[in-house]
């Protein structure tokens, strides 16, 4: 929009000024439009201030810019993505956590007037004041940059503020960690050797603990997520050819649902070896069930409860956390298990394209920027390869002849 004329600007008391711009006349209103904007300061700053004015008119910005507060549009913002059914329960919950911690700060205030430095004091005081951690910052950090990212696509800011402003990073203690190939082969021992353990018995606890470990397993041999192991049903895995069809994830509710990302809906191959653990557990399952009455088919889960369906979330945690424990593995997480699977798969030189369909990453830009570590290792092995060859003594010369 081209504003005409330089506008207007009323004094109303000694330090309060009217700005004002004709915007033309509106044919489908039959009347003239108006802007207007009351400043405080001195004659000076309303001159600056209808200059600031002009170009966010001209720049496209809503006309009631001014009214719309961070809480309104963050409850809206909030409401709509409920409304889409597209995201985990437990996704919106922390999302709604987020905002009561944001509107502290943030609630009543308009958005043209949230800047980076009360971000910055914000997330300050989110660790002093109300003691959040790290990663609770970073995610009111996140949902913040969503909301007002919204905001300038729908014309209410010039800018986003968090753009400005650095967003809190975990402590590198605190970020995921990738076991190496002996650390691997630790892990797959103690796997077998409670698996020999266990298989002894027919006690329900000792097959819930096969079905977890199995669980373990399929995420270290395939790289698929937590959530996706755990909505996996015999249906989904084809122990013939050796592929397993990754089509939903499991809720904290226990219900399933589609991943995020068409990338999510994928097959992933497995190795000879997890065919034949597989089998193994399913025969040992199909056995123990039966004899309580339950038969094992297509849709029945292959990490399962007591009930034979599906396992709780929280309490594959609790499992994951004691036996890692245990074990000498304490602060491993599931997810370590899949990062795990890829930080191996990149430093083997198999190409990022095909670990990130792997992975399910709905583009290979994620998959670079999680592993570039890896790839970075594995130069600098090429860089002590190459200094090797380099310090090679030269080869002696013959004498030279004249002719």
């Amino acid at each position: 929009m081209k504003i005409k004329g330089a506008g207007t600007i009323r004094k109303i008391s000694k330090y309060s000024w009217e700005i004002r711009f004709s915007l033309g006349y509106d044919k489908k209103a039959k009347k003239y439009r108006q802007a207007t904007r009351t400043v405080k300061g001195t004659k000076a700053d309303a001159v600056r201030a209808r200059e600031e004015f002009r170009r966010e008119l001209e720049g496209g910005l809503r006309l009631d810019a001014d009214k719309v507060t961070f809480g309104e549009y963050a409850a809206q913002w909030h409401e709509t993505r409920i409304s889409s059914e597209r995201y985990a329960a437990s996704t919106m919950a922390k999302e709604d956590y987020a905002i009561r911690h944001l509107n502290r700060y943030f609630e009543d205030t308009p958005l043209k007037e949230i800047a980076p430095h009360n971000i910055r004091t914000a997330y300050a005081d989110m660790k002093v004041e109300d003691k959040l951690g790290v990663h609770m910052i970073k995610t009111a950090s996140l949902v913040l940059h969503s909301i007002l990212k919204l905001a300038v696509n729908d014309d209410i800011l010039m800018y986003n503020p968090c753009e400005r402003v650095e967003r809190p990073q975990l402590p590198l203690e605190t970020k995921r960690k990738a076991l190496s190939k002996e650390e691997v082969g630790r892990l797959l021992q103690a796997f077998n050797a409670n698996e020999r353990a266990l298989s002894r018995s027919r006690e329900v606890d000792s097959i819930l603990q096969l079905a977890r470990i199995s669980g373990a397993r399929i995420v270290l041999a395939t790289g698929m997520r937590r959530g996706e192991m755990l909505a996996l049903t015999w249906g989904n895995i084809d122990l013939v050819h050796g592929h397993i069809e990754i089509r939903h994830t499991l809720q904290k509710d226990r219900t399933t649902k589609a991943p995020k990302s068409k990338a999510g809906l994928r097959t992933v191959s497995i190795d000879a070896g997890t065919i034949e653990q597989l089998r193994r557990w399913k025969s040992t399952q199909t056995e123990y069930y039966q004899q309580h009455g339950t038969e094992v088919g297509g849709s029945t889960p292959v990490v399962t409860d007591s009930n034979a369906e599906y396992s709780d979330p929280d309490n594959y945690g609790r499992w994951w956390r004691d036996f890692t424990t245990e074990h000498g593995f304490e602060g491993l997480k599931v997810h370590e298990l899949r990062h795990t699977h890829a930080t191996l798969l990149v430093s083997s030189g198999l190409n990022i394209k095909a670990v990130s369909a792997r992975l399910g990453h709905a583009s290979t830009g994620i998959t670079l920027d999680l592993y570039a570590h890896a790839q970075r290792e594995d130069d600098v092995k090429a860089a002590a390869i190459m200094g090797k060859v380099l310090e090679m003594k030269p080869l002696k010369m013959g004498k030279i002849v004249n002719f």
